[in-house]
């Protein structure tokens, strides 16, 4: 059993395990009833469950107190590297079986090793909605069992060292591979975008060892919408993006798509070469196609 020290109510103090499984819980507001400071009940009744679970290699928790009765409350637990896919099912229901005297529904998302396409050291990860403890059924545990599947095969569509994120607010895959040609494949599989809403593919360097990108100039394509729409939109980027590379070498990227009412134009950023082409081509392909194109000099130009 791990030593990870007492727990410090509110407060954050999260440790990165290189190809640790790791699960995010994250509980929303409370009825008016019951503790006062109802993060912080949570926090005091679920720590204690947490410091006895062997299958668990570290873990952190953290809570807010939002209005009195009423609070939110962050569960990150690091799965041990060493468990088997049953072992680590078995984790995730525990943690999603627990019961506590102040119980409130929460998102989960649970982390653990994988492999990316190129056979890299990754972390992958699988998203679930706990409105209630979890009942001892096998239909739970399959749930699980079919989500770790499935973060596995996302991470499988990267190269180099890969992280899937899953989170409420923005979904980020960090990967080696082409964000555009990522997308391409994942729109191939709608299926594996069921549990995601707003999703950013970001290409460049990770490391594992801190379990972020790497702070450097990433290509990155983003899609706030649903599946069939954004991905129509990354076809029309992917377009203008190829004829641009006909004309000039493409420095970063950064392509966005959004479906709301005032942002139905796909967009997309480039940084070219210095000394590229004129770009007339890939201005004319845009218009065409409705995807708004801006052009970023590169700092040779501005110096120039």
């Amino acid at each position: 059993m791990h030593d990870v020290g007492p727990p410090r109510l509110g407060v954050a103090t999260r440790r990165r395990t290189v190809g640790a499984a790791v699960v995010v819980l994250t509980l929303g507001s409370v009825a008016a009833c019951g503790p006062v400071n109802a993060g912080s009940a949570f926090e005091a009744q679920f720590t204690p469950f947490l410091v006895e679970r062997e299958g668990l290699a570290d873990f952190e928790v953290t809570s807010q107190n939002t209005l009195p009765w009423s609070g939110e409350a962050t569960v990150t637990i690091d799965l041990r590297p060493d468990l088997t896919p049953r072992q680590m099912v078995e984790e995730v229901w525990a943690v999603m079986h627990h019961d506590v005297d102040d119980f409130v529904g929460y998102d989960l998302v649970a982390r653990f090793p994988a492999r990316s396409g190129d056979g890299a050291e990754s972390v992958a990860a699988a998203p679930f909605d706990v409105g209630r403890p979890a009942p001892d059924e096998t239909a739970v545990r399959e749930l699980v069992a079919e989500r770790i599947e499935r973060g596995r095969d996302i991470v499988a569509l990267g190269s180099g060292p890969t992280i899937w994120e899953p989170s409420p607010a923005l979904t980020r895959l960090s990967t080696g591979a082409d964000a555009l040609e990522v997308w391409r494949e994942l729109c191939a599989a709608p299926d594996l975008l069921s549990e995601v809403r707003r999703l950013e593919v970001r290409t460049g360097p990770v490391d594992l060892a801190e379990q972020e990108p790497r702070d450097v100039s990433r290509d990155s394509a983003r899609v706030e919408s649903p599946a069939e729409e954004g991905c129509a939109g990354l076809e029309d980027i992917g377009e203008v993006l190829e004829a641009v590379t006909t004309e000039t070498t493409v420095v970063h990227y950064d392509a966005q798509v959004s479906v709301a009412a005032t942002e139905r134009e796909p967009t997309l950023s480039i940084e070219p070469e210095a000394g590229g082409g004129s770009l007339t081509a890939a201005r004319t392909r845009a218009t065409d196609l409705g995807v708004v194109l801006t052009i970023e000099e590169t700092a040779s130009a501005e110096d120039g």
